[in-house]
Order: C-alpha cells, then sequence, then structure tokens
C-alpha cells in the first residue's frame, strides 16, 4: 500500500456512487456501516484515513477495519 499517498479518500460504491460511513460517527466496536450519498461538505463524517498497513480507521475515532 506504499503507493497510496497520505490522507483522507472516500470509500466510493461503483454501483451506485454512494459512500461508506459509520452510523452516528460511532466509535464503538461492531458500530452499523451505512451507505449515504456523498455530500459536498467537507465536515462530513464519511472521510476515511488509510493506515500504514491498509487498515481504514475512521477519521472522527480511532476505529479500524479490515477488509
Amino acid at each position: 500500500m506504499s503507493s497510496i499517498p497520505p490522507g483522507t479518500f472516500f470509500i466510493v460504491s461503483k454501483l451506485n456512487g454512494r459512500v461508506l460511513n459509520v452510523k452516528g460517527s460511532s466509535i464503538e466496536n461492531a458500530a452499523p456501516i451505512v451507505v449515504w450519498s456523498k455530500k459536498p461538505s467537507d465536515n462530513q463524517n464519511h472521510e476515511k484515513v488509510l493506515d500504514v498497513k491498509g487498515n481504514k480507521i475512521e477519521k472522527n475515532g480511532r476505529m479500524a477495519a479490515r477488509e
């Protein structure tokens, strides 16, 4: 994953263009994952951060999702 630049990203469906989100911006274990239409505002919580091991980490928390 060294070819991915640092920063935040959106996980976007190729099927419908919607993005993954964690319901209620939760940082709890087993929080539900939902899909939403991407909003143009920077304060939305759809953004994800990739760590050096390739895990997806919530921008608002420290929870990681493994593939």
